[in-house]
């Protein structure tokens, strides 16, 4: 599978600029929005990719786990 940058990089805006809305409202705490969104993309993941695609992923995920910068933006916590 190939994904486009321009196209993805779009897509992060996209999502990133409803989550701080989301955040901004008020309705939601940022941890309630970060479940549902690690959630959704597991759930992608494991049906988009073909079984041992969906274990390298994680297992990338799970050893980059501490290379994760902090978000710069608005923010309620």
């Amino acid at each position: 599978m190939v994904v486009e940058k321009d196209k993805t990089e779009e897509c992060y805006r996209i999502l990133e600029a409803e989550a701080n809305k989301l955040i901004e409202s008020g309705e939601y705490e940022p941890l309630e929005i970060a479940g549902v969104m690690c959630a959704q993309a597991i759930k992608i993941y494991k049906t988009a990719l073909k079984p041992d695609d969906y274990e390298d992923i994680m297992e990338a995920i799970f050893l980059g786990r501490n290379d994760v910068q902090e978000i710069k933006g608005p923010t309620k916590h």
